[in-house]
C-alpha cells in the first residue's frame, strides 16, 4: 500500500507522537509521502526510513499526485489538513483514497476558542470529513459522533496509544502514605481544558499538596499570571513529555470538559501513576480500561479531599497498570490502523 500523511506541522503534542508512531511501525514495502502544511526546522524528528519522502511544496505535492500510478490513501488530521484533503479528493478522485483521523468533538472544541463562529467551523468540518473515511481516536469519540443525523457512514475508531517513554518500576517511589501529593497537568493551555478552574478549585483547598501545570497555549499569560502568588501551584511552561520525570507525581489531574482520548493521561496510567479526571466520556472510557482512573463526580472540597486521601494512602493497582500498559500498545494502534487501511484501499 501507498500513503500520504498531511499533517499540520511537528508542533510537539498528542496528535503528532500518535503520527511518528504510525509512522515508524509501517512496514519497508510502505511508500510513505508526508506533507506538513506549516514548515518547521524539527522536520528531523521524522524517522529516519528510507521508504519516507517528506513533500516540500505544494508543486511537488500536486506533481506527484498527478504522475502517481495508482490509488493513494491519504490520511489527514485536524481543521487545515482536512480542508486540503477535500480539495485533492475532489481533484483526483480517482487516485485519493481519503481517510482522517477525528481527535477531538468540534462542535464542543470549537465555540470555546472561537465564540460562536466556532459553530459554523464545527459544522464546515463535519461537512467536509462526511465524504472521508473517518477513524475516531477513541470509542467515546465514536460513540458521540455517530449519533449526528449527517454523519458519515464510513465511521470508525482506533484508541490512541503510549508511544512515548514507559518506566520500569520504581518501587523505591511507591512508598505510601505520601507526606505530599504531588500531581501534574499536562495539557493544551485552551478554555475547554479549565485549567483555570483546575488552579482556582485546588487553591482553596486546604490540603498538603503541590501542582505542577505543563504546556502552552492562548491562556499561557493567563495561567503565568495567576500563578505567581500561588504557593502549591507551578506553572513550568511547555516541556516536552520525554524532558519530564514522571516518576516525580503520584497523578495526573483534568477538569477537561471534553476530550478525544488524552494522550497525557495515557502516558501516566501506563507509567503506574493515577489520574483524576473529570467526568466525561472519555475518561469514563478510560476508566473502563484501568480502575486506576479516578472520576470526579463533582468539584466540591470534600469529595476532592476524599480523593486525594485515597491516592495519598493507597498504591495504583498493579494489576490495573500492566493491562492499561499492554492494550495502549503502539503495536496494538497500529496494527488495527493497518487492517482499516487494507479495507479501504
Amino acid at each position: 500500500m501507498h500513503f500520504l500523511y498531511l499533517h499540520t506541522s511537528l508542533k510537539s503534542c498528542g496528535p503528532t507522537s500518535q503520527l511518528l508512531s504510525i509512522l515508524s511501525s509501517h512496514p519497508e514495502s510502505s511508500k510513505i509521502y508526508i506533507f506538513f502544511l506549516r514548515k518547521k526546522n524539527n522536520q528531523n524528528k521524522i524517522i529516519s526510513k528510507s521508504n519516507i519522502k517528506i513533500i516540500t511544496s505544494y508543486y511537488q505535492l500536486f506533481k506527484i499526485l498527478i504522475n502517481f500510478p495508482s490509488k493513494l490513501i491519504i490520511h489527514s488530521s485536524g481543521f487545515l489538513p482536512d480542508i486540503l484533503l477535500s480539495v485533492l479528493h475532489k481533484i483526483f478522485f480517482i487516485k485519493v483514497v481519503p481517510v482522517t483521523t477525528l481527535r477531538n468533538i468540534p462542535w464542543q472544541d470549537y465555540p470555546l476558542i472561537f465564540g460562536l463562529k466556532g459553530y459554523l467551523f464545527s459544522f464546515l468540518h463535519i461537512l467536509f470529513i462526511n465524504q472521508f473515511n473517518i477513524i475516531c481516536c477513541s470509542r467515546s469519540v465514536y460513540e458521540v459522533y455517530k449519533k449526528l443525523w449527517f454523519r458519515s457512514k464510513k465511521l470508525f475508531f482506533v484508541d490512541n496509544a503510549c508511544v512515548n517513554k514507559i518506566y520500569p518500576i520504581n518501587k523505591e517511589n511507591n512508598k505510601f502514605p505520601k507526606e505530599t501529593l504531588k500531581l501534574i497537568s499536562l495539557s493544551q493551555l485552551i478554555p475547554r481544558k479549565n485549567i483555570l478552574l483546575l488552579i482556582n478549585v485546588l487553591d482553596s483547598l486546604d490540603y498538603n499538596f503541590e501542582l505542577d501545570i505543563y504546556g502552552d497555549g492562548i491562556l499561557s499569560k493567563d495561567i503565568l499570571e495567576l500563578c505567581k502568588d500561588k504557593r502549591k501551584i507551578n506553572y513550568k511552561g511547555h516541556k516536552d513529555v520525554n524532558e519530564i520525570n514522571l516518576y516525580n507525581y503520584d497523578a495526573i489531574i483534568s477538569f477537561s470538559s471534553s476530550e478525544g482520548l488524552p494522550n497525557s493521561v495515557i502516558e501516566l496510567i501506563v507509567n503506574g501513576k493515577y489520574a483524576i479526571l473529570s467526568k466525561i466520556p472519555s475518561h469514563i472510557h478510560l476508566q473502563s480500561l484501568c480502575k486506576n482512573v479516578i472520576i470526579l463526580e463533582s468539584y466540591n472540597q470534600n469529595s476532592i479531599a476524599n480523593i486525594f486521601d485515597y491516592v495519598k494512602n493507597n498504591p495504583p493497582n498493579i494489576n490495573e497498570y500492566k493491562k492499561a500498559r499492554n492494550y495502549f500498545s503502539p503495536k496494538r494502534m497500529f496494527k488495527e490502523y493497518y487492517e482499516l487501511y487494507a479495507s479501504f484501499n
